[in-house]
């Protein structure tokens, strides 16, 4: 059993079906829940969810509307984990609104105390690509407004074309490091308590840039001594650096359905992502009731 309490920040936006299950998944003594919901988001009904746990303490935090690949993403991170930090918590988990867990509490908890200490953050590479570099040294000045394959995201693209022409360069990237990774993570204390102190710099250096939500933990990380912590240490796009099963391979990412449920289940990861309970409602609720099975309630009632 963990020595310290868990704290498990979601980011959520719609699914209020699956995310009331993912809730109901991670409800445990040892685990505080934290979750937000974009501003933008319909029918989210907060009382829902509020009266859903039963043994964790959980707290909505003031919604932002959060726009994708924009840095009102990392605004939310970095609001989640302030919010969370008071509580001095053993690990931190950045999950989404549409995963959900593969193994039981006990056992996910059990694994971070056997690895207590390490960053469970990936990389798909490091050092960063130069090429990737236009992401965040140029201006994306509409990326918190534009839809995909819209006219403001054309007039952006030859924006920053035009700024890569002229050589122009919104900051200084010499002497510099910087990673990209999955924005999902599982961090220790130590590590975020690090990193919230230095927002307002990192704000700053990936304001208007374009999915730095991937960029700015993994670069700050690799800026410390916490880089010496990393649970895997390949840089080689490997899920197993934070435990969570994502395919790529046949999806933006893949919704898992009814015929994953045996591949999910015999998978080494703790969590998986993506689920769709509107498309795909077999597998969210196969996968819920095996794991409800399992739950120790009479065990965490003595608590």
């Amino acid at each position: 059993m963990s020595m310290k309490k868990h704290a498990f920040l979601i980011m959520a936006h719609n699914q209020w079906a699956l995310l009331e299950k993912l809730i109901l998944l991670l409800d445990h003594p040892e685990v505080d829940i934290f979750l937000h919901v974009d501003k933008k988001a319909k029918g989210f009904e907060p009382s829902r969810y509020l009266s859903l746990v039963r043994f964790s303490r959980f707290t909505l935090i003031p919604r932002r509307a959060v726009h994708w690949g924009g840095r009102s993403q990392i605004r939310c991170e970095f609001d989640l984990v302030r919010a969370a930090l008071p509580g001095k918590y053993a690990y931190y988990h950045l999950l989404s609104g549409v995963d959900l867990p593969l193994k039981g509490m006990e056992e996910i908890l059990s694994f971070f105390d056997e690895n207590q200490g390490k960053e469970f953050v990936q990389f798909s590479v490091s050092p960063l690509d130069q090429s990737y570099y236009s992401r965040f040294i140029h201006v994306h000045p509409f990326q918190e407004w534009m839809k995909a394959g819209g006219l403001l995201e054309k007039l952006q693209y030859r924006l920053v074309r035009l700024q890569e022409k002229a050589g122009y360069s919104r900051i200084s990237v010499k002497s510099r490091i910087y990673g990209k990774g999955a924005n999902w993570f599982s961090c220790t204390h130590e590590f975020l308590s690090d990193l919230a102190s230095c927002e307002k710099e990192l704000l700053k250096e990936f304001a208007f840039s374009r999915c730095c939500d991937e960029v700015f933990l993994q670069s700050h990380l690799l800026r410390t001594p916490f880089r010496e912590n990393l649970f895997d240490k390949s840089f080689a796009d490997r899920q197993e650096a934070i435990m969570r099963r994502i395919d790529w391979e046949r999806g933006q990412p893949y919704v898992f359905r009814g015929e994953d449920l045996e591949e999910l289940l015999s998978s080494p990861y703790l969590f998986a992502r993506k689920f769709d309970y509107e498309r795909h409602p077999e597998v969210v609720d196969q996968l819920f009731s095996y794991l409800s099975e399992r739950k120790s309630e009479p065990l965490y009632a003595k608590k």
